[in-house]
């Protein structure tokens, strides 16, 4: 088989997290100036992302009259959470607009007393036109989980941490 020319490395991703207008609403003194919704880029501090995927739940039942299974195929798809690491930027980074920190923002929206959806892209590619970036859904993407930084005396490279995300799908499109 031959090699392809088509692979990717992942070092060049590009990954977005979305502001909403309910955010903006929602937490106004981290966007005093921002009145519509924006992408936050986070490459410079992008880990890795992982987990995710979708399973299907399949049965199948044997019956005493015939040695074949009878397989069902159940139609709804669920999502695992997708893990997302990046570096601590002790409270000091400066994204969008309003030059919001992205902990400072997942720390209000995971307590938040109202759920609120933190719709997120990204491109493995790196987001350059024509590279294929995967948008989940911009309701229904839900901060499942932030692990605080944590480090210690025999810590080596830079103090990360990770917050996670659920969404029902990813949806593949093109960059234009």
């Amino acid at each position: 088989m031959a090699k392809t020319a088509n692979s990717v490395n992942s070092r060049r991703m590009r990954v977005r997290v979305q502001v909403t207008t309910d955010m903006i609403a929602a937490f106004p003194s981290l966007f005093p100036t921002l009145a519509t919704a924006e992408f936050l880029t986070i490459d410079a501090v992008m880990k890795n992302i992982t987990g995710g995927g979708g399973t299907r739940a399949v049965t199948e039942e044997f019956v005493t009259g015939d040695s074949e299974g009878i397989v069902d195929v159940d139609p709804h798809v669920s999502r695992g959470e997708n893990v997302i690491e990046v570096l601590y930027e002790n409270g000091k980074g400066e994204y969008g607009t309003d030059d919001v920190d992205l902990y400072t923002l997942l720390y209000n929206l995971f307590y938040a007393s109202t759920p609120l959806s933190l719709p997120v892209d990204y491109s493995i590619a790196g987001g350059a036109v024509g590279d294929e970036l995967l948008s989940s859904d911009t309701d229904e993407t839900f901060l499942t989980a932030l692990n605080e930084p944590v480090g210690g005396v025999d810590a080596t490279g830079r103090t990360r941490w990770s917050f996670s995300i659920r969404t029902p799908r990813w949806t593949p499109s093109v960059i234009t």
